[in-house]
Formats: C-alpha cells, sequence, structure tokens
C-alpha cells in the first residue's frame, strides 16, 4: 500500500441477497407441459433465479440433492425433472450460452450470489485451471476472483447484487437505481446522469490492496459532464484513491478516465479516446508502480505511478462523492455491464478473454447500439 495510507474502520456490513430454493425451479405456474429448448443461459430464469442452457439444450436450475448440483427444469422434455450428469474432467454446469450463471447454494446470509468463473471471472470452461495458493510478492495470498462484480442480471430493485467475492450488494438508497437495459453479456444497467447511483459499503479487503484491475464495459451517451463508473473517494475532498470514469476532453472528444491517487490529488490519471456509438471496454490495471489504461483489448496509455492513499469510504456506482463541495455527484449518463474490481493486477491474456466475452453478443445485437429509454426498475424513487 502506498504512502499516508489511513486505518479502515470495521465493515459496516453488508446486504444479504435471498435467493428463492432451487426447487423452485422445477415449478412454473404459467407454463405448459411442453419442453422448452434454449440456445443460451439468459433464456433459463424464472424470476430472480438463474438457471444454465445444458449442451443438449435443455434448461436446468441448483439442485443440492444432484452430484452435479444442477436439475433439468420441469419443461426439459426427455430429461425434464432429471439430475444433470456429471461429466468427468467438465464441469457440471457448464451451458452453451456467453455465461455460467450457476448459483452458489447459501448456507446461511452471508452471501451473496455467485457465478462459476474461470480465473478472469469469465465463462467456466474445462480446461481452465486456477491456483488457490496464489501468492503476492510478500507472500500474501490473491483472491483470483473480482472482489466486486456488477453483472446487472437481477432486477436492480432497492440495490445491484455484488457477485465478487466480498459479496453484498450496492444499495441505491434515498437514490434512483438504474434501470435495466440490454447488456453486452447478458442485462446491463442504464443511468440517467440524474440520480441513479449504487453505493457498496466499505470493507476492510478494500484498504488492503497493493494492486488492482478495473474493468467495465461502456456504452456512452453524449453529455458534457464527468461521469463515474466506479470511484472510490478518499479524504474530505473530490478525489479518488481509484477510478474507472468517462468525460468529454478540451475537444469535445469522449475519453475513458483511469485514476490511482491520494487524498491531496497526488496521483495519475490515464484518458484515451473511447467510442460513443458503440459498447467499449475499459480496463485499469496498476501494480503498485504502473499504471495502464487498455481500451477494447489494446493497451492505450501507461504511467508510473507509486501514490496511492485509501479510507474507509464507500465504493460509488454510476457516480461519486465530492462531499461538502457539492455531495453525490458525477452521476453516469449511460449504461454499462460487467463492472468489477480485482485485487491483482490481471494479465493479458485474461483481459483479452474479458474482451472476447463480450465482442460476439455486442456485435450480433445491433439494437445495444442505442439504449432503450423505458420504464425505470421498481426500485426507482423517481
Amino acid at each position: 500500500m502506498g504512502t499516508g495510507a489511513v486505518t479502515r474502520a470495521p465493515n459496516p456490513g453488508t446486504v444479504v441477497v435471498m435467493r428463492a430454493a432451487a426447487a423452485l425451479a422445477l415449478a412454473c405456474a404459467a407454463c405448459g407441459p411442453s419442453a422448452y429448448a434454449c440456445t443460451e443461459d439468459g433464456q433459463c430464469a424464472i424470476d430472480a433465479l438463474l438457471g444454465v442452457c445444458q449442451a443438449d439444450g435443455f434448461c436446468s436450475f441448483p439442485d443440492d440433492d444432484c452430484p452435479s448440483g444442477q436439475r433439468y427444469g420441469e419443461h426439459g422434455g426427455p430429461v425434464g425433472g432429471q439430475c444433470v450428469p456429471v461429466a468427468d474432467g467438465t464441469s457440471s454446469s457448464g451451458g452453451v450460452g456467453t455465461t455460467d450463471d450457476t448459483l452458489a447454494s447459501l448456507d446461511g446470509s452471508t452471501t451473496a450470489p455467485t457465478r462459476e468463473t474461470t480465473s478472469a471471472g469469465g465463462t467456466s470452461d474445462a480446461t481452465a485451471t486456477t491456483d488457490a495458493s496464489a501468492t503476492t510478492s510478500t507472500g500474501d495470498p490473491v483472491d483470483l476472483e473480482p472482489l466486486l462484480w456488477f453483472a446487472f442480471d437481477d432486477a436492480n430493485v432497492g440495490g445491484v447484487p455484488n457477485l465478487g467475492s466480498l459479496g453484498g450488494v450496492a444499495a441505491c438508497t434515498d437514490l434512483s437505481c438504474p434501470s435495466s437495459t440490454a447488456g453486452v453479456v447478458g442485462t446491463g444497467a442504464q443511468f440517467d446522469g440524474v440520480d441513479d447511483c449504487a453505493i457498496f459499503p466499505a470493507d476492510p479487503a478494500l484498504a488492503q490492496l497493493d494492486a488492482l484491475t478495473l474493468t467495465a464495459w461502456l456504452l456512452r451517451e453524449p453529455t458534457p459532464g464527468y461521469d463515474c463508473i466506479l470511484c472510490k473517494p478518499v479524504g474530505i475532498e473530490p478525489w479518488n484513491s481509484w477510478r474507472l470514469a468517462t468525460y468529454d476532453d478540451a475537444d469535445d472528444i469522449a475519453v475513458g478516465d483511469f485514476r490511482v491517487g491520494t487524498a491531496d490529488d497526488t496521483g495519475v490519471s490515464l484518458a484515451s479516446p473511447i467510442p460513443t456509438a458503440s459498447w467499449a471496454h475499459l480496463v485499469g490495471t496498476w501494480d503498485g508502480a504502473t499504471m495502464v489504461l487498455w481500451i477494447d483489448g489494446v493497451v492505450a496509455q501507461q504511467s508510473p505511478n507509486t501514490s496511492y492513499e485509501v479510507d474507509d469510504q464507500p465504493v460509488f456506482l454510476g457516480c461519486d462523492d465530492d462531499h461538502d463541495i457539492i455531495g453525490i455527484t458525477n452521476f453516469l449518463t449511460g449504461s454499462i455491464d460487467e463492472v468489477r474490481l480485482y485485487g491483482r493486477v490481471l494479465g493479458d491474456d485474461e483481459i483479452a478473454e474479458l474482451y472476447a466475452q463480450g465482442m460476439a453478443p455486442a456485435q450480433a445485437e445491433g439494437a445495444r447500439l442505442t439504449p432503450d429509454r423505458g420504464p425505470r426498475s421498481p426500485g426507482s424513487t423517481r
């Protein structure tokens, strides 16, 4: 950690998202007895319960009574109601869609829903492995999965679930939740630039970062303001420990912005042009000495930087906190998807993997280039 680090307060707690029992996936009062064929995981959902589109084209849902952890739904044709077989040497829940939306079962009330992922947090693959004993240069263990992962695949009612290892929810308390929209991978979130904002509570793990990676897909709408995607304020002035953001530069060119710094605004910001008529993939990495900004899978900017300071403030999604100067501000105008924070630097191959996951769906559906300003989510306060 950089100089001037502030001691963190205890975690103020997280909001728990309760999932329906897996057995509910086997009942659908509105469905008939006919078989339902799927082509991607996003088609296998009953309310908030996400399933997996199996290789045979039928949906399955979490079930702890099955060795594979998955049971076919009642509309699974010849396999309806049966446990999904465990394939030797492969993931038992590997679907054929763009994501593996396998939910971890809840043994109490301390975790939010999770997905089965590769080391970069992508789709599970039979050949992908992670080293659970990986360590930092100081010998401390490294969490290979993202600490924060906002996929927006659930309705944003009162908050946005964190699928990362910290669990919990980014709450929209007293603010307006973003509305759901077509994303790059499944569903994304559309922020109105007025009061849409979600806040993830402070966590001790976020004060122990000596390296990090921020990633997000962004579909930016024309706006003259400075818009935060994922920002961590520090101190009592409008500065950040780290942030991923977007704004128009002096030439009115939209740029992606990545910053790591301190409470007195010492630090480095990297900015590079991004498209405004299509989704852009932004990645910022910092290893304690060097920052790198990636745009659409390519290194755009890099710079040395050892200035870093952190305190016990929360993380802001789609907004930022300028404290007594303005308060909560820098509201995002546009859509985002797959927003993540890792407590390590992703490798080039992992960044390429995350970019590739979003490219095929984004190019296949031109409708995603123009977000729908439809009804707001039920969690909206406007």
